[in-house]
């Protein structure tokens, strides 16, 4: 099988989300990979509160990964055919803002050639970038995804949901991201 083309999306910097002991939360490994800043300390590159904590290039992403240790680079692709609904979302909500995502995404910007650690889902809501785990939305089980075909599922699953009883937050939109290690 043919790997899809992806397209970078960003860089993020910090350390894995160790998950609390708190019954949402039941099943998930000890500590999670993630590019959601409300489960994970992320690190901004620079001030502008709309970009953090996206870094534009991996060399802004180590630049900031070495002054705090302990810390890991990822990078985030979407699937290329994915990059311009990923950007009119986040149009929506910021505008025509410089934010990182939206550069890279209008560059068509490569993803750096680094080992894959699997897939997540991310939402995108009043300009910040949520985790499927915040809504408690699980691929049987687990935080882990090791298929872009199971990210997809997750994802549309959650779109399909937005605004029931059952599903999450109507102005949330979900897509399939890969998140690659760089650091």
């Amino acid at each position: 099988m043919i790997d899809e083309p992806y397209v970078l999306a960003g860089f993020v910097v910090g350390s894995r989300w160790v998950p609390p002991a708190q019954p949402w939360t039941e099943g998930l490994p000890t500590e999670v990979v993630t590019a959601s800043d409300c489960l994970a300390e992320l690190l901004p590159f620079g001030d502008d509160p709309l970009a953090a904590p996206w870094h534009l290039s991996l060399d802004d992403a180590i630049d900031t990964a070495r002054k705090a240790p302990g810390t890991h680079v990822l990078a985030v692709s979407v699937p290329a055919a994915d990059a311009d609904v990923v950007a009119e979302t986040i149009q929506e909500w910021i505008g025509d803002h410089p934010h990182p995502v939206l550069v890279n995404l209008a560059r068509r910007a490569v993803p750096p050639e680094v080992p894959v650690l699997g897939f997540e889902v991310l939402g995108f809501d009043a300009g910040r970038f949520h985790s499927w785990l915040c809504y408690g939305l699980r691929n049987e089980g687990t935080a882990a995804l090791t298929e872009m075909a199971d990210a997809k599922r997750v994802a549309d699953l959650a779109d399909h949901e937005r605004g029931t009883p059952y599903g999450t937050p109507e102005d949330v939109t979900w897509f399939p991201v890969r998140i690659g290690r760089c650091r």
